[in-house]
């Protein structure tokens, strides 16, 4: 059915080409700024997770400048002062430190601690971070 308004002729039952044509145009032309911004957002995700890394580790290098490191195991290091006994690992991929369960990290699938000339550093997921200086127990 055609009506006529105003001295044009009107299709109800859809678009005209011209319509189409200029509503896909629209959608396009809106897609690179969509795009950018995405890219924008997964850079700051990024940012962020790198964020509460450092402040995680500088938890843990308060921890090991507080307690003397006994060991330092791939998986695992044990800390001491006086009789108390600490270990940070990693349990249901969280990096926690107990007895005490305290949460540094969450959503860790690898971590690995290792000691290089009196350093401890710990490298998660290709990333390698310094945690502190190693106290010899003896």
């Amino acid at each position: 059915m055609r009506r006529i308004i105003s001295g044009f002729r009107v299709n109800a039952k859809g678009f005209t080409m011209i319509e189409a044509i200029l509503a896909i145009s629209v959608a396009l032309s809106v897609l690179p700024l969509m795009t950018v911004h995405l890219q924008t957002v997964k850079e700051i995700q990024m940012e962020s997770e790198t964020l509460l890394r450092m402040v995680a580790f500088g938890q843990l290098r308060v921890h090991m400048a507080y307690y003397d490191v006994s060991e330092v195991e791939e998986d695992r290091i044990r800390m001491k002062k006086g009789t108390e006994t600490y270990t940070m690992e990693i349990i249901n991929g969280q990096l926690m430190i107990h007895p005490g369960t305290l949460v540094v990290l969450q959503d860790i699938e690898q971590l690995q601690f290792e000691e290089e000339s009196g350093e401890v550093y710990a490298t998660i997921e290709g990333k390698r971070y310094w945690i502190g200086k190693r106290s010899c127990l003896y």
